[in-house]
């Protein structure tokens, strides 16, 4: 399997395509390895409320916030819209996301 051969690799983070749920890798990998990813880059040409919307989605995926770099499942799109970008950042840096081991609900 894939995703044993990686944890077994030693590596301290494993970056996550768009096309792979955090969910299901956070239930793959051990906890000691953090994700990083994995917002579709396509979002960051839609309308900004739409970039919003999709970076909650992608925030919601685990659970508990353990061991998570937010990031782009690949690189910015060249025709990225500036405000889709921002929201996008904006967006991570005000949620709050839970600690490790606490449950995730809104506050």
């Amino acid at each position: 399997d894939a995703w044993e051969s990686l944890a077994k690799t030693g590596a301290a983070v494993v970056s996550v395509d768009s096309g792979v749920s955090l969910a299901t890798a956070r239930r793959r990998l051990p906890r000691r390895v953090a994700l990083q990813g994995n917002l579709d880059p396509a979002w960051l040409l839609a309308d900004p409320a739409e970039t919003r919307r999709a970076t909650r989605r992608l925030l919601s995926e685990l659970p508990d916030g353990h061991g998570h770099i937010v990031n782009l499942g690949h690189g910015v799109p060249p025709h990225a819209r500036i405000e889709s970008i921002t929201a996008f950042v904006e967006t991570v840096k005000g949620e709050r996301l839970p600690q490790p081991g606490a449950r995730r609900g809104r506050r």
